[in-house]
């Protein structure tokens, strides 16, 4: 069990939408996919599967030793795709913030910070954060003197304010499509009163809502991307 001071110093940042965020906190989301950033291809052989192989790199003088790395055929190159995301790696959650007021002097300061992803059923509605000397005039010289600090998004939430941290535990490459019944309960997708037969629509419903419009619809259900599929599990912080 590490402190937060301790992760946050080697965690990154990995954000979800809202209804995602809290399927992670109440542990019914464990997994996540994202889209390779680049897509195999075999130009030569349309139709040919462009993924020779995967897994960690062992190889010592190999540039991504150490990753786990998808070899494929990208158009008529080959090579190793590292994944974003690697087993062990820890993420803090990222959730948009609220800064009431900020206390601080020569050493440093304290955040009363409001997080506004809580006016539902989660307790402990806001945070007393401390502050170093370089938060302290990162958030000053984000706001006008005397004016009120306005709400920070999701997308923007300083790593400082992060309370919630994941580790990845395992990391897959597959067909969009080759998803599992039980791989979609664990996105945190389904509900306890779900239908067997309705899980499938609701994914790919809850997929394209996000991915569909994304570069002219090639990251849709229907386009079947590749994509990397993480296994993560909460981490436990220290008080």
């Amino acid at each position: 069990m590490l402190k937060r001071s301790e992760l946050l110093e080697i965690a990154k940042p990995l954000g979800f939408k809202e209804e995602m965020y809290r399927a992670v906190i109440e542990g019914r989301k464990t997994q996540t996919r994202r889209i390779l950033s680049e897509q195999p291809i075999c130009a030569e052989a349309p139709g040919y599967d462009p993924i020779w192989g995967h897994g960690v790199i062992t190889a010592p003088d190999h540039k991504h030793v150490g990753k786990f790395c998808v070899h494929a055929r990208f158009g008529r190159e080959d090579k190793d795709l590292p994944s974003p995301m690697q087993t062990g790696e820890i993420y803090y959650l990222t959730e948009p913030v609220q800064i009431e007021t900020v206390a601080y002097d020569a050493h440093g300061g304290m955040a009363d910070v409001h997080y506004l992803w809580e006016r539902y059923d989660r307790p402990n509605v806001s945070r007393n954060i401390l502050l170093t000397v370089e938060d302290v005039q990162k958030l000053l010289a984000r706001k006008a003197e005397g004016a009120p600090y306005t709400p920070t998004t999701a997308r923007f939430m300083r790593k400082v304010f992060a309370r919630e941290f994941v580790r990845i535990t395992d990391v897959r490459i597959q067909k969009l499509q080759d998803i599992s019944a039980t791989d979609i309960e664990n996105e945190g997708a389904l509900t306890e009163n779900t239908e067997i037969s309705k899980v499938l629509p609701i994914w790919i419903n809850l997929w394209d809502s996000i991915n569909a419009k994304r570069e002219g619809g090639k990251y849709a259900w229907a386009a079947n991307p590749f994509v990397f599929a993480y296994t993560f599990e909460r981490v436990e912080v220290q008080s």
